[in-house]
């Protein structure tokens, strides 16, 4: 009741938290390892345990899991081991090759995925694979548990020894059977054995008329077992042979178990590690099955509960668990919740105890996972009835017993939960002892979680600057408890209205209700009516988040749409471009193929006439194509080539105003004009006024250099690729790119990117009088 004792743990559910946790091991000594688990007061090994589980869940997304299957508590066959002069049994030693085995499978796994679970693979150090050992007692051991033929040089030998024997044996007591002077003084025809010896039944009015040793009589003494003597020395024989076998697999197993020994340090610490990953291994199966998360744990934030569950109702009613809010400022240092009885008061204070000491054990809870919960020095707790009559204590009494030793104890940093804090006694006396109580530990620095009816108690959280209320309510139709926290506000106790629920008269509660003084029932509507109007804006404010979120992925949606018609339409001018290099091409070949047979001058200039006229052609279908219709809008940086899409007029950005959404621009004419982005679209690329030839003259408004020095490198290589496309569509045959010497990565980027790109023919520096390696100079298609 007052630290985190094993009677704390066990008051707010940790133990039922940690069974339900071992259901889930391959192993009863995983099942000891999490029952063993206590939370933890160092931030670095509770960070090591949720590293840990973090790594585990996301093998599990790749159908990774740790192969534990198989795995047993084999601490008492290893202690057998010890002895120097042990011998275990076959089937002890199979489980000790079994165990070997498992060492080898979990070491490679861990090695496997070393890289993407470093702390899991941490656990290799405490793992000694030990092949030779499993291998040998594989080789030496059958499925069944028998010792092989083949373990040693001499068994098989001596087996076949004992067979031949047994055999004979069998052979003789066979044909002594079918003898008929014999079969006449047997009671039956069979034989048996007793003692280890081969036996017949001899009628005992026969005795001595078959000469051998009697071993055994029966109970009504009319039949004598006879081992006959004819194969007395055989079976002898066999005896010898079947002690030369034991003995000789007796030894067998002997150096096995001597073998085992070597290795038993390195088994030791083996079965301890997978103890630990079938642990862990379990914890992270629980939490994913039950869809629990690993908090966040930042101590310099204050406390942030966000759908937070009971884990104990959570994990057996998850359809009905109902889960709170609750989250503090920096400052506040004490909750006071209030409420009605039995509106889950108690159960808030429990859920935010249990899943402290979960986070603290590195444990996932039902909480969100943006919840945070810093990890406190200590956790004290004041909960339920320790009343204890044959000591003389009362109700009153065992509350403050404990609250003392908590304030004897609790240190800044801890976490302290009091419920029905100051009850049991007079309201004002105990209301005035439960803000004492809070003050002193609030002011030492902890975080103080109590449950109170008491007015007083509610005032105090409601004047005090480090101090909150918080409530719990009833459902306004159906005056059922809704089992939701709400901060901000305290609750009315609603005892009239919970009495009514449990059966109390109908007279005795409405002389109940006149007895209540005006100004309290006053208060208690004014802080229903408090709850109720503080739920109608939370749910406003609800609804213009849920709104302000539909409005910006539709904004975002309407970017990336943008962007993609933009990439579109740069794709297509590239395209446009090349196949006029290819059509030109193709155009020259032909010409260059009829000149080539054309007998005369006369021949010659009617083909040329005739090869203008088509290139002509071609070359306006490309125009018109080019300068079709495009929207307004899109991405522009200054310097590019636009059209004005309302007067059809080309021309240049000199400056873009992102605020007001429009551009300056320099037309082709030399006028500067105003336009909106929405009316502006890019220049389409003008027909060539020359055909005869690959390309036409170079445009003048184009400069041949681009200068991106002070450039960083993803905007200049934008600038890049749209001086490219400008270059095509302008005629021009090669460019200087400028960039500079620096550090050499504009260099490179520039480099790189023009000898991938479709437009680009080849690249070179430029003469070292002209810029060297500062300038490249690129060749187009």
């Amino acid at each position: 009741m007052e630290r985190s004792c094993p009677a704390v743990l066990g008051r707010l559910g940790f133990d039922r938290v940690l069974e339900s946790v071992a259901a889930h091991c391959a192993s009863e000594l995983g099942r000891r390892h999490v029952l063993a688990l206590e939370p933890s007061r160092e931030v670095d090994e509770i960070e090591a345990r949720c590293g840990l589980l973090d790594e585990l869940w996301r093998l599990a997304e790749g159908q990774a899991v740790l192969p534990l299957a198989g795995l047993r508590d084999l601490r008492d066959v290893l202690g057998r081991v010890r002895p120097a002069d042990a011998v275990l049994e076959p089937e002890e030693l199979q489980a000790v090759a079994g165990l070997a085995r498992l060492i080898d499978r979990v070491a490679e796994f861990l090695g496997r995925h070393a890289e993407e679970a470093p702390r899991l693979a941490a656990h290799l150090q405490g793992l000694h694979p030990c092949p030779g050992l499993h291998r040998e007692i594989d080789r030496c051991l059958t499925p069944s548990g028998d010792v092989a033929d083949a373990a040693s040089p001499r068994l098989g030998g001596l087996r076949r020894d004992r067979r031949r024997l047994e055999s004979s044996i069998r052979t003789e007591l066979d044909r002594m059977l079918r003898d008929a002077g014999i079969a006449a003084l047997l009671q039956d025809s069979y034989t048996t054995q007793r003692h280890g010896r081969h036996v017949v039944p001899l009628a005992a009015n026969h005795r001595g008329k078959l000469p051998g040793i009697v071993h055994d009589r029966s109970a009504t003494g009319e039949t004598l077992f006879v081992e006959p003597m004819a194969v007395v020395e055989l079976t002898n024989d066999a005896t010898e042979a079947r002690l030369a076998e034991e003995a000789e697999v007796r030894r067998v197993l002997g150096d096995l178990t001597a073998l085992a020994r070597e290795s038993l340090t390195g088994l030791d610490e083996s079965l301890s590690t997978l103890g630990s990953l079938d642990a862990l291994a379990a914890i992270a199966d629980w939490g994913r099955r039950h869809r629990l998360s690993l908090t966040r744990r930042e101590p310099g934030e204050p406390l942030r509960l966000l759908r937070a569950h009971h884990p104990l109702l959570w994990l057996h009613h998850h359809d009905s668990s109902v889960p709170f809010d609750l989250v503090l400022g920096p400052d506040d240092r004490a909750v006071v919740i209030s409420g009605p009885n039995a509106g889950g008061k108690t159960t808030a204070l429990k859920t935010l105890g249990l899943l402290q000491l979960m986070t603290q054990a590195g444990l996932p809870v039902p909480a969100d996972a943006d919840s945070n919960v810093p990890v406190p020095r200590d956790v004290h707790v004041d909960i339920g009835d320790d009343q204890d009559i044959m000591a003389g204590r009362s109700t009153f009494s065992a509350h403050v017993e404990a609250i003392a030793r908590i304030c004897d104890t609790a240190q800044s940093a801890d976490l302290v939960l009091l419920d029905e804090l100051g009850t049991a006694t007079d309201p004002q006396e105990g209301g005035a002892l439960a803000v004492a109580v809070l003050e002193a530990l609030a002011g030492r620095g902890c975080l103080v979680v109590a449950t109170s009816h008491l007015a007083l108690l509610k005032h105090w959280a409601h004047e005090t600057a480090c101090a909150q209320n918080a409530s719990v309510t009833l459902d306004a139709r159906t005056q059922r408890p809704t089992y939701r926290l709400e901060l901000g506000l305290p609750g009315p106790s609603e005892a009239l209205t919970v009495a009514g629920q449990v059966g109390l008269r109908g007279d005795v509660l409405t002389r109940a209700r006149a007895l209540v003084p005006e100004q309290e029932a006053r208060l208690g509507e004014l802080i229903r009516d408090l709850q109720e109007e503080k739920r109608s804006l939370e749910t406003l404010r609800e609804d213009a988040g849920k709104l302000r979120t539909r409005l910006e992925e539709a904004e975002r949606s309407h970017r990336e749409t943008a962007a993609q018609l933009e990439r579109e339409r740069r794709a297509f001018r590239r395209e446009l471009a090349v196949e006029r290099r290819r059509l030109l091409a193709e155009a020259k070949a032909d010409v260059e193929r009829r000149i080539a047979d054309l007998p005369g001058k006369r021949e010659l200039l009617e083909a040329k006439r005739d090869l203008e006229a088509g290139l002509r052609a071609a070359d306006s279908d490309i125009a018109a194509a080019a300068m079709a219709p495009e929207q307004g809008g899109g991405e522009f940086a200054v310097g590019d080539a636009v059209l004005i899409l309302d007067a059809r007029e080309r021309g240049r950005i000199l400056s873009i105003d992102p605020s007001r959404e429009q551009a300056r621009v320099e037309t082709s004419k030399g006028m500067l004009v105003t336009v909106r982005l929405s009316r502006l679209g890019p220049a389409p690329i003008a027909p060539k006024t020359e055909a005869a030839g690959v390309r036409g003259p170079a445009r003048r408004d184009l400069s041949m250099e681009l200068n991106l020095i002070g450039q960083r490198v993803e905007p200049a290589l934008e600038a890049l690729d749209k001086f490219l496309d400008e270059a095509v569509a302008h005629g021009l045959t090669s460019i200087r790119v400028v960039h500079g010497h620096g550090t050499g990565r504009l260099r490179t980027a520039v480099r790189e990117y023009v000898a991938g790109h479709p437009l680009a023919a080849r690249w070179r520096p430029a003469e070292f009088s002209a810029g060297g390696h500062g300038v490249t100079i690129v060749e187009l298609r």
